[in-house]
């Protein structure tokens, strides 16, 4: 019995060896395992040959393992394939904000930072495929944090040509808002908007005037903690309180931000500005005698009284003649022959402070100087007169006419005066000043500057 059940015991081992043989028969032989190493660099969590030759390269296949991880590393990378199933760079560049501000748009990096340390890190695993968008962000730029008045995804959407720009590039996209948007007044996010606040802080405006990033930098640090600045972030669409103080002074007496912005054209720039058109008008508005109010001119005694407070002489007829021109140079020369004299003024119009007052005489009434605008022209050190005595320092006016000083004798040295005269009308039309004002007007007064020559006896 024994026997027999030992003989049955052979012959099922037997038939289930046959079995066994038969089934490895029919598999087939095991695939070839491909070198994933290049140059020394193992590359096995990247990439995978089978993967990258039958999913992304059908012509690579058959190709030699070298040649084909070659070409990979040096192609493939930069094109951002896939080449193993398990790892996608794009997915593991979305979701590891620390990594993009590391390597930007480096891909090869990436490859290079999961092979080598990424696949240990824990925190990397679910990063590797199936992140369709950039997560987590950048909102930090330069040490400033600009979450309060930035969002990636919303900016992007709003101004699709900065997508476009900077595909898959969130600090791109913040590096712009900040270097470039933040002055074209981009809305970044849809709980603040830069026009809003600016138009609701009539005392930011006065500080920031057209300095746009500063209004956003403003209430990322400090305008988000008040409820009053809160409420101004959506929804104001025009200014609020127009500013009409200016260094302390309120000129709402004589000056309305609306009225003057919308009634005078030089002013009409400034119609989302309040606290640049109140500067203008102070600094430019009020010597052009510009009305900013209605009711208000100005010949009215509250504008006149304005003026002459800010400036005092700037109804002295040499000052209502300067400021009605402007000049090439710094510098503007008026010559009233009435009253014979010289006024050189420096600045620029409506802006022109007088530096000098200088006497002279200029053109006897058979050699009269000319009336009217002249630019200076070239200049000299002496001249011989017909009567053979010299003209120190001469600078040209027009033609023949010049500034030089009185009539000297001829010296190698101006030392003896052989004509004084000073006040009068006695010149062949040239304009005669004293010795230190002829050369002073030689030296400092460029070519291209405006004279102007009229005759007014006050």
């Amino acid at each position: 019995m024994k026997g027999l059940k030992e003989k049955k015991l052979i012959s099922v081992l037997f038939v289930i060896a046959v079995i066994c043989a038969g089934i490895l028969s029919a598999m087939p032989a095991a695939a070839a395992k491909h070198s994933t190493v290049l140059n020394g660099q193992d590359y096995k969590y990247v990439y995978d040959y089978t993967y990258y030759t039958t999913k992304v390269h059908t012509n690579l296949a058959g190709l030699s393992d070298k040649v084909v991880l070659t070409y990979f590393v040096n192609n493939g990378m930069n094109k951002q394939e896939q080449a193993i199933s398990t790892f996608n760079v794009k997915s593991y560049r979305r979701g590891n904000q620390d990594l993009r501000k590391a390597f930007g748009m480096d891909y090869r990096s990436y490859y290079l930072h999961y092979q080598n340390y990424g696949h240990s890190e824990s925190s990397r695993a679910n990063t590797t495929t199936g992140i369709t968008k950039i997560k987590n962000p950048v909102t930090v730029y330069e040490g400033f944090d600009y979450k309060k008045v930035y969002n990636y995804f919303y900016y992007i959407s709003k101004y699709p040509s900065v997508a476009k720009e900077f595909p898959e590039d969130d600090i791109g996209v913040l590096e712009y808002f900040v270097n470039t948007g933040m002055g074209l007044q981009h809305r970044a996010i849809k709980t603040f908007s830069e026009k809003s606040y600016r138009y609701g802080n009539p005392d930011l405006r006065a500080k920031y005037k057209s300095s746009y990033y500063k209004y956003y930098r403003h209430y990322c640090k400090y305008g988000y903690k008040y409820a009053a600045r809160r409420k101004t972030t959506t929804g104001i669409t025009s200014i609020k309180n127009p500013i009409t103080t200016y260094n302390g002074v309120d000129y709402s007496n004589i000056y309305d931000f609306r009225f003057y912005t919308s009634h005078n054209p030089t002013a009409a720039k400034f119609k989302d500005d309040d606290a640049s058109a109140i500067q203008n008008f102070i600094k430019r508005g009020i010597i052009m005698g510009l009305q900013a109010k209605a009711g208000v001119t100005k010949t009215s005694k509250s504008y006149v009284n304005a003026l002459l407070s800010l400036y005092p002489n700037a109804l002295k007829d040499e000052y209502v003649r300067a400021n009605q021109n402007d000049s090439k140079t710094k510098y503007l020369i008026l010559l009233n022959q009435g009253k014979h004299t010289v006024y050189i003024f420096q600045g620029k119009q409506y802006t022109w402070e007088k530096i000098k007052t200088y006497p002279c005489c200029v053109g006897a009434p058979g050699t009269p100087t000319p009336v009217g605008t002249f630019t200076i022209g070239f200049r000299g050190r002496n001249f011989l007169t017909e009567g053979g005595s010299k003209c120190w320092y001469y600078t040209q006016i027009v033609g023949m006419i010049w500034f030089h000083s009185q009539i000297y004798a001829d010296t190698a040295t101006p030392q003896y005066i052989v004509d004084g005269s000073m006040g009068v009308s006695c010149s062949h039309g040239c304009v005669r000043l004293y010795l230190d004002n002829a050369y002073w007007i030689h030296e400092n007064i460029p070519r291209g500057t405006k004279v102007v020559i009229y005759n007014r006896p006050w």
